[in-house]
């Protein structure tokens, strides 16, 4: 019985499960009602998945790329999901500049990810501080939407930082000879 849970654990690593929680939260999130409880629930579960995920992954020596990738499409899930849920939040409480930066950062990543198959062909998102910078901003700024009452401030702080970490991972695609998921900035190796 040992042996067939090592050899489950091994075709599907703890770090790997913690990933698709967050697939199932992002899921589950878009039959809540927006910021109420089990809205905030969920977002929380899909958070802290990907705050694990990398750090059960390297406790339990089960980092891998195809964990990488998984990490990566569970992202796009999540960002998916929350955008679909704050879309109209957002487009109520914000002036076109926002949705005009949306769209440029919309169009920036795609441009990178395009570039990245054409020239690695494959899916190649980077792990950069940038990116992380984004998703923590994000992660927080969600909380911060229905209690603060100039969403101005915020909105610009978030299109600056998404913007600049877009443009880095660009330049890092465009210009590495080689595909290396794990390239935390332009300025670091």
């Amino acid at each position: 019985m040992t042996d067939a849970i090592g050899v489950m654990m091994n075709r599907f690593p703890l770090a790997d499960a913690v990933s698709v929680c967050r697939i199932a939260a992002s899921l589950l999130m878009l039959f809540t009602a927006v910021f109420g409880g089990l809205f905030f629930l969920l977002y929380t579960v899909a958070g802290l998945s990907d705050l694990l995920d990398g750090a059960v992954a390297r406790k339990t020596h089960t980092e891998s790329r195809r964990g990488a990738r998984l990490d990566s499409a569970c992202d796009l899930i999540f960002v998916i999901a929350v955008l679909y849920l704050l879309l109209p939040f957002i487009i109520g409480s914000a002036a076109m500049w926002v949705l005009a930066g949306i769209v440029v950062i919309v169009a920036v990543k795609g441009l990178t990810y395009a570039l990245g198959y054409r020239k690695y062909r494959r899916y190649a998102p980077l792990h950069t501080y940038g990116n992380k910078a984004v998703g923590l901003c994000l992660f927080l700024a969600v909380y911060l939407l229905p209690v603060i009452g100039h969403v101005g401030v915020l909105y610009a702080a978030l299109i600056a930082v998404a913007l600049l970490a877009s443009l880095e991972e660009l330049v890092i695609t465009a210009t590495a000879e080689k595909y290396d998921s794990d390239r935390v900035s332009l300025f670091l190796r």
